[in-house]
């Protein structure tokens, strides 16, 4: 079992809420719990419409917001009905809309007169903001995004913030005295025997911001040890927390000297309480985008845009607040004094915005990018890299190195399209270009490995080559990775041209020098082949004409003798050597067959072929089509090239018969020379002398040979050279 599968499994058993429960049942207990929370939400609804028309609106956005808790949960449980992010979810949108619907209820019960009612109700409901906002500020935090903590040595952050919340929940249910709820009247609930212990509960309030502050560290702590999947979703959880505690710090700045949320807060202070209010809506937004989305949406643009255009908000805020509000004050200035100060304030706007904009700009990709350039710059570099005077031999390897560094991959390479494949030119590291094995390309899809990202080279609506990245498995491939791979690939079309005309220019040169060498071997072979031939003709004719010669020579000198002694001896030996001059004439004919038969200038190839295989050992049928007469030479290549094939035959075969077929197709004059014998494994057999001759004689007249064979299933050597027919009068 592979560690992936390990970690999928252990992710699956700490990340569920309801191990014990099957996927269905816990669908169905989602769908139900969504049902009663979205319940809850509607009556809190009605109800305060019925009780109070005009209060409606101020409950609105925190509704809203609230809402947006069981919202995304439920969207995260139908798709992974045991996360247990989701479930957390769900348990603080049913705690809101529970305190929205009891608050509505005791709205209801006042309109209706009825105090008791309206008492018992707050009492019962007042502490649902512990659960509400603990939950939300701890275990949400502190068990993202997997369900599990941190480490063992969180649990006690644990266990305080649940001890905590249960603690402050119950003293305020019991505590005697006026309700801190809608209401101010007196607890009907609350038990005055117990009123000594429950201040000391109460005093457990101060440990739950202390447990969110913790969590807020372990989230932090689990970033900065994160990678992969969980450094993408943790992102998103960051970057909205950062941005909810940025606005609500802003918001409580604003507040000192004034109230929260009543009639009347200043304008400017009402609007940052409301922003702040609002961006709770971040936190669970995020937390969905992270589980279910996040490798869909880029978290670094999102950082780096808000970084830029928060930090020009600041310093827009901030000239005009220290020239308008900070200047008039100091001078006492009236209404035109202060129209001039603003004036000014946007004049030095005006003039401070690029510089401040660049400034910001850089710090934001820092910020994002670390050390690596962002995707624009990466893009200009590359485009000046281009224009410049560099070779596409420096380019290819600047390509790789350059996407690699820009995408923090483990290694880039460079893809070049020849004949149907995609072999690799370039690499980063460069010691990877000799592990990277090309691809055979069966469609117009560039083929893609696992763990990789891939994007195609076009120019002039041709396929060039391609660029790829391969990241760990645990570091996916970003769409803005994806975005900048392809911005690459768009430019270096023109690169990978040149490059390719010369990888196409090199490997015609290194055919050509093979073929230059395999001329000179081939020409070297034929001239040692003529040497043995010229050796074997010598000994031939020393061997066996010229001692026939030889012979007859003594022969004739001891008939001399004989016909002056006794003439009937000299007749007998004249008889005698009458045959050995016949037996003499046939060697010299097969000499004169084996350097050139006459029957093929005579008759041609048939004819010739049909003379061999009259005295061949092994049955042979020759069959021609469509043949006519040939230059000599050419005849004689083929000629030489069946006689070598039959040779080889008769001494290595060990056919019943063989078979020669002839054929001219349209200027080629090919040959065939096929048997029933034993046969061998040509895959693994290289050619002996014999066929070396063959193979040389074929390539000098710009043909080839090719043979066939497996064992038991006999030989067939094939072969044609390109051929023009004589002319009649020729």
């Amino acid at each position: 079992m592979t560690r992936t599968s390990l970690a999928e499994r252990r992710r699956a058993r700490s990340g569920s809420a309801a191990a014990g429960m099957g996927e269905r049942t816990a669908s169905r207990l989602a769908w139900t719990s969504f049902a009663v929370t979205s319940l809850l939400f509607t009556l809190a609804f009605f109800i305060v419409g019925a009780a109070e028309p005009s209060g409606i609106g101020g409950g609105v956005l925190f509704s809203v917001m609230t809402y947006s808790f069981p919202l995304v949960g439920i969207l995260i449980l139908s798709r992974l009905p045991k996360n247990t992010i989701g479930w957390i979810l769900m348990g603080i949108g049913f705690v809101w809309g529970l305190s929205g619907a009891t608050s509505s209820l005791t709205l209801y019960a006042l309109g209706a007169g009825d105090r008791h009612l309206a008492a018992l109700v707050d009492a019962s409901s007042a502490w649902l903001w512990v659960p509400g906002v603990g939950i939300m500020g701890t275990y949400l935090i502190l068990l993202f995004p997997d369900g599990r903590l941190p480490s063992p040595r969180w649990r006690i952050v644990e266990w305080l913030a649940a001890l905590s919340i249960a603690a402050v929940s119950v003293a305020i249910i019991f505590r005697p005295g006026p309700i801190d709820g809608t209401t101010t009247f007196e607890n009907p609930l609350g038990i005055e025997s117990l009123e000594a212990v429950l201040s000391v509960l109460i005093v457990s309030i101060v440990v739950i911001p202390l447990c969110i502050v913790a969590s807020a560290v372990s989230l932090i702590r689990r970033f900065r040890r994160s990678h992969g999947v969980e450094r993408l979703q943790l992102k998103w959880v960051t970057a909205a927390t950062a941005a909810v505690a940025f606005l609500y710090a802003v918001a409580m700045a604003v507040s000192l000297n004034t109230s929260w949320g009543r009639a009347d807060t200043p304008l400017y202070a009402d609007v940052a309480q409301q922003l702040a209010t609002a961006s709770f809506f971040l936190i669970p937004a995020s937390i969905g985008i992270a589980i279910l989305k996040h490798r869909l949406f880029d978290i670094d643009v999102v950082i780096k845009r808000a970084v830029v255009y928060g930090s020009l908000a600041a310093f827009i805020t901030a000239v005009y607040v220290a020239i308008v509000a900070g200047t008039g004050a100091i001078l006492g200035a009236g209404a035109d004094s202060n129209l001039a100060l603003s004036i000014f304030a946007t004049a030095v706007v005006a003039v401070a915005f690029q510089p401040v904009r660049e400034r910001v700009q850089r710090f934001a990709n820092r910020l994002v990018y670390g050390k690596r350039a962002s995707p624009y710059e990466v893009l200009t570099r590359f485009s000046e890299k281009i224009a410049s005077s560099y070779g596409a031999e420096n380019l290819l390897p600047y390509t790789a190195s350059t996407l690699r560094e820009a995408t923090s991959a483990l290694r880039s390479t460079v893809w070049l399209h020849q004949a149907g494949r995609l072999v690799p030119a370039a690499a980063s590291p460069p010691e990877t270009l000799e592990v990277s094995s090309a691809r055979i390309l069966t469609t117009e899809s560039i083929p893609e490995a696992p763990g990789e990202a891939v994007a195609p080279i076009w120019h002039q609506e041709e396929l060039l080559g391609a660029l790829t990245i391969a990241k760990s498995d645990d570091e996916p491939v970003t769409p803005a990775d994806r975005e900048l791979l392809g911005h690459l690939a768009s430019q270096a079309g023109q690169v990978l041209r040149n490059a390719r005309l010369n990888a196409d220019l090199e490997a015609r040169l290194e055919e050509l020098a093979l073929q230059a060498g395999e001329i000179r071997r081939s020409r070297q072979r034929i001239v040692a082949a003529q040497d043995d031939e010229r050796r074997a003709l010598e000994r031939n004719i020393h061997d066996g004409a010229q001692q026939h010669l030889v012979a007859l020579a003594v022969k004739l000198k001891l008939a001399k003798t004989l016909a002056s002694r006794s003439p009937e001896k000299g007749a007998s030996m004249l008889a005698q050597l009458g045959g050995e001059v016949q037996d003499t004439l046939s060697a010299l004919r097969e000499l004169a067959a084996g350097v050139y038969p006459a029957a093929l200038e005579e008759g041609g190839l048939h004819v010739a072929l049909e003379e061999q295989a009259k005295i061949s050992p092994v049955p042979t049928l020759i069959h021609a089509e469509s043949l006519t007469r040939y230059p000599l030479d050419s005849e004689a290549t083929v000629y030489f090239c069946c006689l070598e094939a039959l040779q080889n035959v008769v001494k290595y075969a060990g056919a019943t018969q063989a078979r020669v077929t002839l054929r001219d197709e349209h200027g080629q004059l090919s040959f065939k020379v096929e048997d029933d014998g034993r046969g061998f494994d040509a895959r693994s057999t290289s050619y002996g002398s014999g066929m070396r001759n063959m193979a040389d004689r074929v390539a000098a007249w710009g043909g080839a040979i090719d043979v066939i064979s497996a064992p038991g299933a006999g030989t067939t050597v094939t072969g044609r050279i390109p051929v023009r027919p004589l002319e009649p009068s020729q």
